[in-house]
């Protein structure tokens, strides 16, 4: 198994247009955790997946529609052997004006990931939404289609509520908990373990065995997570550094540049200029249990 790594990419191109993408594959692994500055709306019309945001993992082997919001790091995996079709959605606000002024994006994507099972006519909705982007067809189309997309989230989510998640993560949820609100300080590990009532050799077994790192990899990505949210809402990279426990700021730097594959200097200009809500911005942990 490859190290989860994390990562920012965006589509590119001018704020006020809608981008798509269409998969139909015998399913995919990915390794990463990423995040980009538009909303995501996909639509899973088939395929087994799972998806991860933040510390907790969805699994549902229905169609359905799938909410992202900008800056939260997430990733999906599909299972092998079955069919994945999945349209992808990225916008911004801007990008709906033309076409649907009343939505409210921000309760919309109130939350980091949102999930809604498809059925019925929904289901058939979706379908004959989806399938018409597959058409030669200009902005104002995939406005509707999306717009489209978008009011039957809001239908499923008030008709049947969103897919909750599931904890793979045992005490090891704990360890986490504790990581994140004590990046500055020392974290021993022997003192972990006995907070827990387990051996520190139990500890990192268990550790490793979740998170595919070792505690002390995994709290230095922490700790370069957080500085990548800190940055995003518009820390300075030194400022930034410093309240995440990084007292050598060429370390800082170049384990930033590793994690996030670009240095904090260009991740802030590139950031600075998209980010459209940080007082929003969810500060959970971002780090991928393994499959099993």
């Amino acid at each position: 198994m490859k190290k989860t790594k994390n990562c920012y990419y965006d589509v590119l191109g001018p704020a006020d247009r809608i981008y798509i993408q269409h998969f139909r594959t015998d399913g995919f692994v990915q390794d990463w955790l990423h995040f980009h500055s538009k909303y995501e709306l996909s639509l899973v019309l088939s395929g087994d997946v799972e998806v991860i945001s933040g510390r907790n993992a969805y699994v549902s082997s229905k169609p359905h529609l799938r909410l992202h919001r900008p800056f939260e790091f997430h990733t999906a995996n599909a299972k092998q052997g079955l069919t994945y079709e999945c349209f992808v959605f990225y916008f911004t606000a801007e990008s709906l004006q033309s076409v649907a002024q009343s939505f409210d994006l921000r309760s919309l994507f109130r939350d980091g990931l949102t999930m809604t099972e498809l059925d019925g006519d929904c289901l058939e909705c979706a379908r004959a939404l989806s399938s018409i982007v597959l058409l030669d067809i200009d902005d104002r189309m995939r406005g509707i289609v999306l717009a489209g997309l978008l009011s039957l989230t809001e239908r499923c989510l008030r008709r049947s509520g969103p897919i909750s998640c599931g904890d793979q993560l045992g005490y090891i949820g704990s360890v986490l908990e504790y990581i994140e609100s004590h990046l500055t300080e020392n974290i021993s590990a022997a003192e972990l373990a006995k907070s827990c009532f387990v051996s520190e050799q139990k500890l990192c077994a268990d550790f490793k065995a979740h998170m595919n790192e070792t505690l002390h990899q995994y709290v230095v990505s922490a700790r370069i997570t957080r500085a990548a949210m800190l940055i995003a809402k518009g820390v300075s990279p030194t400022a930034a550094s410093a309240e995440c426990g990084f007292s050598d700021e060429t370390h800082f730097q170049k384990t930033f540049k590793k994690r996030m594959g670009m240095t904090p200097r260009i991740f802030s200009q590139t950031v600075g200029k998209v980010l459209e809500f940080p007082e929003d911005f969810d500060e959970k942990d971002t780090k991928v249990p393994p499959r099993h």
